[in-house]
């Protein structure tokens, strides 16, 4: 395309290589028009937003002409909002964040909202060939979270239309593909091998995956107060669900050479694969679920995990779960481990 050229001297917007027309505003560049557009309707979108921003206000949007980059700008900024106000994790935001870009680089940021039908997801949907199925179903949830938004927001006059193929995979090609991997539980030998070699900080939260069933964020974000005595008191990032979970001497032995644990969800999953397991971090809170199971109070069990217990008012109703049975779970581990019982809940 040929550049960009101020039609007159005073014209008040500025070209921009990319082929936009742009005007630095209180020290932010702002852009007026689609790329490539001719300079009055650059100048028209430049009157229709200037009292807003000269006046340090968010412009009013129309509806009409809302572009992807438009729609992924809007929704993302109400994700960030939740991320601030702690309704949403940063791990969620993240995950958002990284469909919009994906979604922005494969249909084109510049496309019109309200021309985007089931072509266009069927062509995002073939770009997902060959993942996992519940990785394809995370990213299809995203999109469809992204035009939920904009419709119930008002960015679009009615629900986009998906095809036929823009689904979640099905429970059974999900369950088909879990049973297909070998299965996401670490034995005592291995636990054994990763503490001996882990680093003073790895080996408090290989303690705290174990135990309290942390994943990675938990041990980036736990702080010194969340402890108190043999117990860790911690609600789940990612719902807010509290938990509490008891921790053996040699936890308690490692978190006190450890803390604060300073790091980054990250950093966690980088550091554990560096010691030469094939399976996650996160694998350890499969393994607290599994052996913790061997309790046989599941309620317990979805307490230190964070999970809601069943489907029906009970959960509701239910106030606590005393530490007898919660440090029981924290026993059959440690006996899993080879270790004798050291909690309230030791056997005589």
């Amino acid at each position: 395309m040929q550049a960009l050229l101020k039609p007159y001297k005073e014209y008040p917007l500025t070209p921009h290589p990319l082929g936009y027309w742009v005007k630095v505003i209180h020290g932010k560049q702002h852009r007026f028009g689609t790329r490539w557009c001719s300079p009055d309707e650059a100048l028209n979108a430049w009157y229709k937003q200037k009292d807003d921003l000269l006046n340090n206000r968010e412009p009013v949007v129309e509806v009409d002409g809302l572009t992807l980059r438009d729609g992924l700008r809007l929704f993302l900024e109400s994700r960030l909002q939740r991320l601030k106000e702690g309704a949403l994790c940063q791990r969620s935001y993240d995950e958002y964040y990284a469909e919009c870009k994906r979604t922005r680089d494969i249909l084109g940021a510049n496309i019109q909202l309200t021309s985007i039908g089931p072509s266009h997801f069927t062509l995002l949907l073939s770009t997902m060939a060959g993942l996992a199925p519940n990785t394809i179903a995370t990213r299809v949830t995203v999109v469809r979270v992204l035009f939920k938004f904009l419709f119930e927001a008002g960015y679009l006059d009615k629900p986009v239309r998906y095809g036929t193929e823009f689904n979640l995979p099905s429970a059974a090609v999900i369950r088909k593909h879990r049973a297909s991997k070998p299965k996401k539980l670490f034995t005592p030998a291995q636990i054994h091998a990763l503490l001996k070699e882990a680093t003073p900080q790895m080996k408090a939260c290989i303690y705290l995956g174990l135990f309290a069933g942390f994943g990675n964020t938990d041990v980036a974000l736990v702080q010194p107060m969340h402890f108190e005595g043999q117990w860790v008191t911690y609600p789940r990032p990612k719902t807010g669900i509290q938990r509490r979970a008891w921790l053996p001497p040699e936890a308690l032995k490692a978190l006190k050479a450890a803390m604060p644990i300073q790091t980054t969800a990250k950093r966690v999953g980088y550091d554990f694969t560096k010691m030469g397991t094939d399976l996650t971090f996160y694998a350890l809170r499969h393994t607290t679920e599994t052996i913790g199971g061997r309790a046989k109070d599941q309620i317990a069990l979805d307490h230190i995990q964070g999970h809601v217990s069943g489907q029906g008012m009970s959960s509701v109703y239910r106030k606590e779960v005393t530490d007898d049975r919660l440090n029981a779970i924290g026993d059959v581990i440690n006996e899993w481990l080879g270790r004798p019982p050291k909690g309230l809940s030791k056997r005589t």
